[in-house]
């Protein structure tokens, strides 16, 4: 009889795993992370490609932002200047503010590629501040998520903006 009772045991702990793992594989995607990681990159491309699929992929990234009003305002804003370099920086730092405002841990970094921007997307790790006599800046540590086939020329170099990103792909770019 008591070995019944542990095996019944056995066999629903058994069965309650399986079920939990099963739950928590078909768990729904972060929808900040599916913005970031899939919508914005693939904008990206067909900006890139000059395709006939922008405005599909424009509608795309909206959509993905709705949940965040503010968010998808700045997304339009850089939609609106593109491809002009200085105006897309200028978009993506008030992008990166908006999110970091929002309490999203995503930051975007424009890179210059034959001069056309690209930007490339990441999740924010850890922030630290950094203490050189009076002058203090934030340093981020991320992850890459895009799937661009890029790589920075200048890992760690913020590019006149605070914060300055430090880190790579980690383990983002081809999940």
């Amino acid at each position: 009889m008591r070995r019944a009772i542990v095996v019944s045991l056995l066999a629903v702990a058994i069965a309650g795993g399986a079920y939990y793992w099963h739950r928590q594989s078909r768990a729904e995607p972060d929808p900040a992370e599916e913005l970031f990681r899939v919508a914005l990159p693939g904008w990206i491309v067909e900006r890139a490609r000059e395709s006939i699929e922008v405005d599909k992929a424009a509608a795309e990234l909206f959509a993905k932002a709705d949940r965040w009003p503010k968010l998808r305002q700045r997304l339009e804003a850089i939609d609106a200047v593109w491809p002009e370099v200085a105006p897309v920086k200028t978009a993506t730092a008030g992008l990166n503010q908006t999110a970091r405002e929002s309490g999203l841990a995503y930051w975007v970094d424009v890179q210059v590629i034959r001069k056309q921007p690209i930007l490339m997307t990441y999740r924010i790790l850890g922030r630290a501040r950094w203490l050189s006599g009076d002058a203090a800046v934030e340093v981020l540590r991320v992850e890459r998520l895009d799937n661009l086939n890029i790589e920075m020329g200048l890992g760690g170099h913020a590019g006149g903006d605070l914060p300055g990103g430090v880190g790579g792909r980690g383990g983002g770019g081809g999940k």
